[in-house]
């Protein structure tokens, strides 16, 4: 209640007891009703002024005894028993009171310690209240959130969680629960999200049994979320690890019942995870594997680890082994509360011992019976070890060698011989690759042999090795080879000259695909150098793709090895060479066949001819596409809509669209600008449609596109996007514009002619619309990009027109051709638009050809403003106000009258202002100066009329000049 309105009544009610304590006649007849109001005052009291209780009520129950004393003249019985009665009313009603107060500040204190911020919303009025600890929680005061509305809890809810939040709560109410309770984020003041536990309840409900009243508090759980989310991860993380190790991992409690197993426990064991948890290992395995099982924990127990091993069967029947670790977990008193295993799988160690046993038996077996023979002496030279091919070779024999000296069983080494075994007893490696040995048999063969030194466990030398091989007979075959050899290379080299000197690149390979030439074209094509090359799959350096598909495609040599045929490669191949450089190829495979008849190899030749498909691509791509903005063509367009009118039937669209005002683009700010824009809108139509529609380019500034699987949520879409991205482009501080226009096929029989006529009756009814009004803005905004950017042209423009305005005035013209002036003196230099900046600002003299740049500014502002209704009358003022009235002014030369009046009249307001201004080339002139030379060209250069009415009326107006 408003506190005005508390006093009021607090005082009328005072005012009224008072009066009414002085009738004595009132109070009489009605003493009831008075004793009424003294209660009621004693109530309001203490409901709005506590602390004033007494203070207002005891004068006037002292003003009542002495009064009843003097009416009475007699000791106020009556009125004593009264006053107690009321002021004990009073003081029981403000005990009541205070403990009343007491609760709910007590109540207010828990509320502010536990930071719950309070909120109660009135369904039935839709409005919400709620505590300042609330808005607290949020970083704000309840003053800076505003007026109290569910608004203020949905704008500041998360989008994510605000479905789910009222789901919880329309949830409660549908289903008639008093209570409910969720959790949802809030953004704070300074941007962060808080969490909120929100816990509601319906505290009043009407006849209706509908709810009406709901209270409810939202508590900060940001924290307890963070905790939470990071308790999640460090879980996640546990597990995503012990998932991750290739070993299981199990738990068993102090009864030896299993508690949990992990990673690939059933891999192991072969059985699903529950038939081990909660049971006992001896319920599980039976005699030694439970007592071996249970003894590692004992053994856990007391040393620290216990370990077992033990093997099953893979399901197809091989051996697997397993090593299992066994620890104890300890709790806060150091007392241990359960054990954790590790099951290995050490199947791989027992077979690579396995392994080294089997490779230790083999190389014995390869070592004994390899052909090259093997012996190895002690450091005395003495046998320690004999291959069978050693005794074999040299012709030993005795029977057994070990532990005979070498020299014994060859007594004729020569003195070089032995100097070579020491030297291989000191720690060097001696080769011989060819010597002479005569057998005791008077066999001569050539033998080649090796020594090195062999070392025990420390490193130090304990003997040698010697290897040794006859090559008599290798010998002679290499003396047979290398005379074909000799034949081959004068042949191989006439080959490689011719290859080398062929401009087509060459790669040959042997049978099994292995590169054995490649031709310096080849290297170059394919990156690959032919040291590197040679010996290699043909596969590796021969990287080809389809350029369709993007795949690699298939072997040409493979192919010819396969079919033993001619092949060639289709014509969308490319080779990808090692630098990852691409190339167009045209390419042919053939197979080698020797004398016999037997397939050796394949030799493929191949060319570069990307520049020749790039070429064809460009002239293939420029047949269809618009080289300005990247989009289809109008020939595209055609081919194209025949192509989905047959296809689509009626669920095709098509839309025409027309750039509004390019051509002010063009006469304002050049071709560039106006091409700028093209593409801008070009962009703009692409990314607005699917890539199952066709955008082209038909026109100078018209635009289709071709909307396939045409819907009319599709087609406003598509109209929506367009236009959205259109009005929020701006070039050159104008704003761009477009007119669109869409026609559906209605039936699949109706000619996309007459779709066509649809589509444009609907754009041009929308240029007609906007196209005016675009253009009129654009005129206004092209002199304020003018004026924005030189500061001077600015006051230029507006001194011509109020000294246009003053001419005017002078020549006594209406009001209304005075404001057509004004106009045209604003708009009369708007061409300098077009002028490049660097001759505006110049700061000297300009030349012949700049000059000759400076007066096309009438031209194209003629042209800009011709494109406006609005301002298309002011057209010829701009165009003509540089003409001079003895004709030799421009563009057009005119002469006396033939130049429009307001040009005539801008004249002598443009060049007063021009010589009576600082420009970038001068300073400005003095008025004398100025006025004396509009004298001087009066009835030249100015209509003298003008001149005369401008030097003798508006010359001396100093509040306009």
């Amino acid at each position: 209640m408003d506190r005005k309105f508390k006093i009021w009544i607090t005082s009328t009610i005072y005012a009224s007891l008072v009066f009414l304590t002085f009738d004595f006649t009132f109070r009489e007849n009605l003493h009831f009703v008075i004793v009424q109001f003294y209660y009621l005052l004693i109530v309001l009291l203490v409901t709005w002024y506590r602390k004033y209780l007494f203070l207002i009520l005891l004068p006037l129950q002292i003003l009542h005894l002495i009064l009843d004393s003097i009416s009475l003249s007699a000791f106020p019985r009556d009125a004593l028993l009264e006053t107690v009665a009321e002021l004990f009313v009073a003081v029981v009603l403000l005990i009541v009171t205070k403990e009343k107060n007491d609760a709910v500040h007590k109540l207010q204190n828990f509320v502010n310690v536990t930071h719950t911020g309070t909120w109660e919303w009135n369904l039935k009025e839709g409005t919400t209240t709620y505590n300042e600890e609330w808005a607290n929680i949020l970083g704000y005061t309840l003053d800076e959130l505003g007026p109290q509305k569910l608004d203020v809890w949905k704008q500041l809810t998360h989008p994510d969680d605000y479905e789910r939040s009222f789901e919880a709560i329309n949830r409660a109410l549908d289903e008639k629960h008093d209570d409910y309770e969720s959790q949802f984020r809030m953004k704070h003041k300074d941007g962060h999200w808080v969490w909120i536990l929100d816990k509601g309840k319906v505290v009043k409900w009407d006849k209706n049994n509908q709810p009406e009243i709901m209270v409810g508090t939202h508590t900060d759980i940001t924290n307890i979320k963070e905790m939470e989310d990071n308790i999640n991860y460090q879980n996640q993380r546990f597990e995503n690890i012990v998932l991750a190790s290739p070993d299981s991992i199990f738990g068993i409690d102090l009864d030896y019942r299993y508690t949990f197993v992990y990673s690939n426990w059933d891999s192991i064991t072969k059985l699903e995870d529950d038939h081990f948890v909660g049971h006992r290992i001896d319920e599980i395995y039976q005699d030694e594997d439970a007592r071996k099982r249970i003894q590692a924990c004992e053994q856990a127990k007391t040393n620290g680890e216990g370990s077992y091993e033990w093997s099953d069967l893979d399901p197809e029947g091989n051996p697997r082994y397993y090593h299992t670790i066994i620890s104890p977990i300890f709790d806060a008193h150091d007392e241990i509360m359960s054990y954790v295993g590790v099951a290995r799988n050490i199947t791989q160690l027992i077979s690579t011992e396995l392994e080294l046993k089997s490779t230790h038996d083999l190389l014995r077996y390869v070592v004994e019976y390899n052909p090259t023979s093997v012996a190895v002496f002690d450091k005395d030279m003495n046998y320690v070890y004999v291959s069978a091919s050693y005794k074999k070779n040299f012709q030993i024999d005795v029977p057994s060698v070990i532990g005979m000296n070498h020299f014994e069983i060859f007594s004729s080494t020569s003195k070089e011989r032995k100097a070579f075994y020491d030297r291989s007893l000191k720690g060097e490696v001696m080769t011989c690759e060819s010597e002479l040995y005569h057998q005791k048999d008077g066999k001569i063969d050539y033998i080649k042999w090796s020594t090195r030194p062999w070392f025990d466990g420390n490193g130090k030398i304990v003997g040698i090795i010697f290897y040794s091989e006859i090559i008599t007979e290798k010998i002679r075959l290499e003396d047979e080879i290398r005379k074909q050899m000799d034949s081959l290379f004068i042949e191989k080299n006439r080959v490689e000259s011719t290859l080398s000197s062929i401009g087509d690149a060459v790669i040959s390979t042997n049978e099994k695909g292995m590169i054995v030439s490649i031709n310096p074209i080849a290297q170059q094509l394919t990156g690959w150098k032919k040291e590197e090359a040679i010996g290699r799959s043909f596969l590796d350096v021969f990287n080809i793709i389809n350029e369709e598909t993007g795949t690699r495609s298939y072997c040409p040599v493979n192919e010819v090895l396969l079919k033993k045929q001619n092949i060639e490669l289709p014509e969308s191949t490319i080779l990808i060479s090692k630098q990852g450089q691409r190339y167009y190829i045209e390419d042919s495979a053939s197979p080698i066949i020797n004398q016999e008849g037997k397939l050796v190899g394949a030799v493929l030749v191949f060319r570069d001819v990307t520049k020749v498909q790039e070429e064809q691509k460009q002239i293939r791509y420029l047949g269809t596409h618009d080289f300005l903005t990247d989009l289809y063509n109008r020939r595209f367009f055609v081919d194209q809509l025949k192509k989905c009118d047959q296809e689509q039937s009626n669920k095709l669209a098509i839309a025409m669209i027309d750039l509004n005002g390019l051509k002010l683009f063009n006469d304002a700010f050049g071709h560039e600008t106006g091409d700028k824009v093209l593409r801008i809108v070009a962009d703009i139509l692409k990314e607005s449609c699917t890539m199952e529609d066709y955008v082209s380019r038909i026109g100078g500034d018209e635009f289709t596109i071709i909307i396939t699987k045409a819907t009319e949520q599709k087609i406003t879409m598509i109209q929506d996007t367009i236009q959205k991205a259109i009005n929020e482009v701006k070039i050159e501080n104008i704003q761009v514009s477009i007119a669109i226009g869409i026609a559906k096929k209605m039936a699949s029989d109706e000619d996309i002619d007459d779709v066509i006529k649809r589509a444009e009756n609907e754009m041009y009814k929308n240029k007609i619309v906007e196209g005016m009004s675009i253009r009129n803005h654009a005129i206004t905004a092209i002199l304020e990009t003018l004026t924005d950017k030189f500061e001077e042209e600015r006051i230029h423009s507006q001194r011509v027109a109020a000294l246009s305005v003053a001419i005017g005035k002078a020549m006594k013209l209406k009001d209304h051709d005075l404001k057509e002036l004004e106009m045209a003196g604003m708009y009369h230099d708007i061409g300098k638009i077009a002028i490049p900046d660097a001759i505006l600002r110049k700061p000297g003299k300009l030349t012949k050809d700049e000059f000759d740049v400076i007066k096309t500014h009438t031209e194209v502002g003629y042209q800009i403003l011709r494109a406006a209704d609005e301002y298309s009358r002011l057209a010829d003022y701009a165009l003509s106000h540089h003409e001079r009235w003895d004709g030799l002014g421009y563009p057009r030369g005119l002469k006396g009258l033939e130049t429009p009046l307001f040009s005539r009249i801008i004249a002598v307001a443009d060049s007063y202002e021009a010589m009576t201004a600082d420009r970038p080339y001068r300073k400005k002139m003095k008025h004398e100066d100025a006025v004396a030379e509009i004298a001087r060209c009066s009835g030249t250069q100015f209509d003298p009329k003008i001149a005369e009415l401008f030097l003798s009326k508006v010359s001396k107006q100093s509040e306009i000049l």
